[in-house]
């Protein structure tokens, strides 16, 4: 092929294979992309728009298989091994968060005036407790503990602080507030999470977004490795140009959640029924529950948008790698 490289063929086009290729060198294409699991034929009837480039099968899921109406779809592998079209998974409710303070007299002797409480709000706001600051006396254990609840109380927080009337206190969120408790100077075994506190998580993309559905071969769903695709886009189609050029980051406000959503809708998610969709940052609570809360895997950045067509570079490789970084950071600050 000397006059036309095959990343370049458009298959969609209603001339037959041999008007465009001698026969002779579609015989050498069918047995190089044998050698790789691919026929020609599937390619050719296989492809969404793009034309032929580079392929990898992945294993057809048996239970809800991926078919030939579902070329030019995203698949995604959800944990099974397999290949299916890609669908969200359900939004999870937000749960309220409980901690426990114990102390007896074995505990109470290791306290010191630097021994306290470390309180983070759902917008970074710190609050501390400080035995320096709640002991008055030389109270037993359980006394003890009334005077932390006391000095919990005084705080103003939306917790709730309940004595067991021996050697506990339980501290519990008010209906879930975002807030991480962190124990400073305490004794071990004095201070223990029940149940972290979770921002309620948005339906979500949350399967590994294999790619564009080009194909099937036998068992094998024919997916594209090719850079670039064009999927079909659901959902808002306003794409604000402006962010392709970094001169004009300096108007922006990076205060204002309006123009950080504007720079992260170019940021291409995979959306309900094998599409594409625009990051949407206001389905989310912003702050220390962010990090919790998102788990949208990426599926690339997109460059640009036709009527409901996006064309989208993949960056997929990169999105487990980010959602194990917030995560990482949540746990870190949240323990």
């Amino acid at each position: 092929m000397s006059d036309k490289k095959i990343s370049q063929l458009d298959l969609t086009s209603t001339l037959s294979p041999a008007a465009i290729i001698p026969v002779t060198q579609i015989d050498t294409m069918t047995t190089l992309l044998t050698t790789f699991g691919v026929t020609a034929a599937t390619l050719w009837a296989g492809a969404g728009g793009t034309g032929v480039g580079t392929y990898f099968p992945f294993p057809n899921d048996t239970t809800t298989p991926v078919t030939t109406g579902d070329v030019g779809k995203v698949a995604m592998n959800d944990g099974s091994g397999t290949a299916k079209v890609y669908a969200l998974s359900a939004a999870v409710a937000a749960v309220a968060g409980s901690w426990q303070v114990v102390l007896n007299s074995t505990l109470q002797s290791s306290l010191n005036s630097g021994s306290g409480l470390n309180f983070t709000d759902i917008n970074g706001n710190g609050y501390s407790v400080y035995r320096s600051s709640w002991l008055s006396g030389t109270p037993t254990p359980y006394a003890e503990l009334l005077q932390i609840k006391a000095a919990i109380d005084g705080l103003g927080l939306s917790l709730t602080v309940t004595p067991n009337g021996v050697d506990t206190i339980t501290i519990t969120e008010n209906g879930y507030q975002g807030y991480s408790i962190k124990a400073n100077g305490m004794p071990s075994g004095s201070f223990s999470v029940i149940q972290l506190s979770l921002a309620a998580c948005p339906a979500s993309p949350t399967a590994f977004p294999l790619g564009k559905i080009v194909g099937i071969q036998g068992s094998n769903v024919i997916i594209s490795s090719n850079l670039v695709e064009t999927y079909t886009l659901s959902g808002s189609s306003s794409l604000d140009e402006q962010v392709f050029n970094t001169a004009n980051y300096a108007s922006f406000d990076f205060q204002n959640n309006t123009s950080i959503g504007a720079i992260a809708s170019v940021l291409a998610v995979p959306g309900a029924g094998g599409t594409v969709s625009m990051f949407d940052l206001s389905r989310y609570t912003l702050g220390n529950a962010f990090s919790y809360s998102f788990r949208d895997q990426l599926l690339g950045l997109i460059l640009g948008v036709n009527g409901t067509t996006a064309t989208v570079l993949h960056l997929n490789g990169l999105s487990p790698v980010l959602n194990f970084a917030l995560k990482a950071s949540w746990y870190g600050n949240n323990h």
